[in-house]
């Protein structure tokens, strides 16, 4: 990627060190000696005088200063990526790669239908779609491996920007003929004595139920 050209290399490294939790593995991603990784991270340890990791058996974790470095680093990568798309876009180009963070229930038919048409518009648009637990999402978001998110979520997220928000209704799925139908709006105390299929408790649709019945 071009962006790369505008990334420090040291900060590069780190990075990928961050999302592979091995010097080995992000050497093998980014076709780079591990010993030239290893140097690059001794010197950014050097010159802010902390300790980045910690050394384990199973890996690299981050340290307490490790952890504030990462999030600088990803808001480099993130805006090399847009100075990058800024770039093409003033020349013109109908080219790129997106990518989507969701939550399950934007995934099934929203947005592919959205993609569809998006790239029979642009077809030098390549996408590519994560599918995850709102949580997952938001994390993926922040920590800049998804350039858009689209989640239900009940709570504002840290450093996330908000682009669009939506209200969202809870709705019932129902035969024609079941007592409730004819009803615009149900309360809880009407389905009640109803059985009932729920998704899974980690969806923000089933914790606004549990909160509701609570």
């Amino acid at each position: 990627m071009k962006s790369q050209h505008l990334q420090d290399t040291a900060l590069r490294y780190f990075l990928e060190v961050v999302r592979c939790g091995s010097i080995s593995e992000a050497s093998q991603r980014l076709n780079v000696a591990s010993s030239a990784i290893s140097r690059q991270i001794s010197s950014l340890e050097e010159t802010l005088d902390t300790v980045l990791f910690e050394r384990r058996p199973r890996g690299m974790v981050l340290s307490a200063g490790g952890e504030m470095l990462a999030a600088h680093a990803r808001k480099m990568a993130l805006e090399a990526d847009r100075v990058v798309a800024d770039l093409q876009a003033l020349k013109g180009l109908r080219s790129g790669r997106v990518r989507l963070s969701a939550s399950e229930g934007f995934s099934i038919d929203f947005l592919p239908r959205l993609i569809n048409a998006f790239q029979k518009k642009y077809p030098g648009f390549v996408f590519q779609l994560f599918v995850g637990a709102p949580a997952v999402v938001s994390r993926q978001v922040r920590e800049g491996n998804a350039d858009i998110g689209l989640t239900f979520s009940r709570l504002p997220e840290p450093e996330i920007k908000v682009v669009h928000r939506q209200p969202g209704p809870i709705a019932l799925v129902m035969r024609n003929e079941h007592p409730l139908a004819r009803f615009r709006q149900i309360s809880l105390s009407q389905i009640r004595p109803y059985p009932m299929a729920l998704p899974d408790p980690t969806t923000t649709l089933r914790q606004l139920f549990d909160i509701a019945c609570s």
